[in-house]
């Protein structure tokens, strides 16, 4: 199980639930009501970009396999980038965390 926490530019929590998966991270919250920064949806203009802070090594940073624009390996875009299905499946606890960059 995935626990995901999403804190703004101030380091504010923004949004803290746990991921029942095959959604990206900025899909995941606009479901809860909360709305993160983006422009294209399709991984390409970098407005979603977000710092990872904890558990890159549970985030898939690509749902689709569709081409994506490269970032450092601690910074995904949040609508292209989701929770590895492993994770979510896994009865351990786990926690994604990261900090919007805009």
């Amino acid at each position: 199980m995935v626990t995901l926490v999403v804190k703004d530019s101030s380091d504010e929590i923004i949004f803290e639930q746990k991921l029942e998966g095959g959604q990206n991270f900025l899909d995941e919250c606009a479901e809860n009501d909360v709305d993160l920064p983006f422009s294209c949806h399709a991984g390409a203009c970098m407005s979603c970009a977000a710092q990872i802070t904890a558990g890159m090594e549970h985030v898939n940073s690509t749902l689709d396999g569709d081409q994506y624009i490269e970032t450092d390996e601690d910074v995904v875009l949040t609508c292209v980038a989701g929770p590895k299905q492993e994770s979510i499946d896994s009865k351990e606890d786990y926690k994604i965390e990261f900090t919007m960059m805009m």
